[in-house]
């Protein structure tokens, strides 16, 4: 399906995306020729006014009926000599390192790309620059980014993830002097987790990243409360991550003690305290198995909790990654989701864990409190505190009747997050806004 006419003044720019709305009626005014018609949108359609015209349409519905309005549109346009033409978003997906799609924030991102590439009014791109391949290239690289600035003229918006603030705090600056729509993609503030110099260098560089674009994209509560009290005259857009319940299809059949953690295996992640916890339990005599699903980052890190599972003698099986068919059968086993990550922009796997009912231990901070209420969907401890994540995880497996409530109050809590299709119409209609400047 062709991108739809749309109808601009000079000069002629236009870009289409998709929303959704109720019906409007709006003014419309061509001041150089200082005429003012008026036109109404069905539902499924929505228009921005200004120099740039944007024409947004949702389902085949919305598409027909916002042609019939564009088509009656644009023969008026004619009529008063303003000319009409047709164009498509380019979106660029900038980032210094990576490639795989691993971590919460690399699918969420992901999903996005995905939802801009499937609509006919964008055209997207997705680069990796490989600037972490070698220490010289690492840390010329804030340098060598500068080059790209010229290239990156093209894109209607280049969008950056804020971990790679380092590599392209000085590009983003330059982009914001030669007028190139910039969106940053923030998940969490890095220097949350630091301390010393290491915490106000990273604040530095994180602040001054933010501040250098056009737009900050966040996905959850949590970070965007923060951002607004942080850059209150920042243009902030909320963009939940959403979730379609996807449950296990192996039937539940938890097993007392049998505890899970899913995720990247890195000091953030802090499975050193659920170690600690499970050493605490295994000394009152409190049986547990603890399965690790997720890729090791951190080797070194690995090492370390090696070392602490054989010297404590704890019954702990890490799996890699593994299949879909894997992983439904170790959830349908698993009798509590234990997270004792110390920092999370969102905690995308506490999310996925409630969707097969599972009630979660975590520790009380960051976004965490957010998705987790105490004693409805799981037990928040007091953060870093091995004793405490240990007796909530007693609690649990010794109280099947609280285990059942807290699984009760996971599932119910699955219909409060956003929908694939509300996030994909709130990303792009908000899209069309960042680079039409509304």
């Amino acid at each position: 399906m062709s991108a739809p006419v749309c109808a601009t003044n000079s000069p002629p720019d236009c870009r289409c995306a998709a929303s959704d709305s109720s019906e409007v009626t709006s003014k419309v005014t061509d001041s150089a020729k200082n005429v003012t018609f008026e036109v109404t949108f069905s539902p499924q359609t929505i228009f921005f006014t200004g120099k740039n015209l944007i024409f947004a349409f949702k389902s085949p519905a919305g598409i027909k009926s916002g042609m019939n309005a564009l088509t009656r549109l644009c023969a008026h346009l004619r009529q008063v000599g303003i000319k009409q033409t047709a164009r498509i978003m380019k979106i660029l997906f900038l980032y210094s390192h990576g490639g795989e799609i691993v971590t919460g924030g690399e699918k969420y991102e992901d999903m996005l790309y995905r939802d801009y590439k499937e609509h006919p009014g964008m055209e997207v791109e997705r680069v990796w620059l490989n600037n972490d391949k070698g220490r010289l290239r690492k840390y010329l690289s804030p340098l060598r980014n500068l080059l790209l600035a010229w290239k990156l003229r093209r894109y209607d918006l280049v969008l950056f993830n804020s971990a790679h603030c380092f590599n392209f705090l000085p590009l983003i600056w330059l982009l914001k002097s030669m007028g190139v729509k910039t969106g940053i993609i923030h998940h969490h503030f890095l220097f949350h987790g630091m301390t010393g110099a290491r915490h106000t260098y990273y604040r530095w560089l994180e602040v001054g990243f933010l501040n250098g674009a056009a737009a900050v994209i966040v996905p959850s509560p949590y970070i965007d409360g923060l951002c607004r009290r942080m850059f209150p005259r920042k243009d902030i857009h909320y963009w939940q991550i959403p979730f379609e319940p996807h449950p296990s299809q192996l039937p539940a059949a938890p097993e007392p003690g049998n505890l899970l953690y899913i995720g990247t295996i890195e000091p953030r992640k802090g499975l050193a305290h659920l170690l600690g916890a499970m050493s605490i339990l295994k000394k009152r005599g409190v049986g547990g198995r603890l399965t690790i699903v997720g890729k090791t980052v951190k080797p070194d890190y690995r090492a370390m909790l090696d070392n602490k599972i054989a010297e404590e003698g704890l019954d702990v099986r890490f799996t890699g990654f593994v299949s879909d068919e894997e992983l439904q059968r170790i959830i349908s086993q698993a009798d509590i989701f234990t997270f004792p990550s110390r920092l999370e922009g969102y905690g995308m796997v506490i999310c996925e864990s409630m969707v097969n009912g599972l009630p979660v231990v975590c520790f009380d901070n960051s976004a965490m409190p957010y998705t987790v209420k105490d004693g409805v969907n799981g037990l928040l401890v007091a953060d870093g505190d091995d004793e405490a994540m240990a007796d909530a995880i007693g609690r649990v497996i010794a109280d099947r009747d609280l285990r059942r409530k807290l699984s009760e109050g996971a599932l119910a809590t699955v219909s409060s997050f956003m929908t694939r299709e509300r996030f994909r119409q709130t990303a792009i209609s908000d899209t069309c806004a960042i680079i039409s400047g509304k």
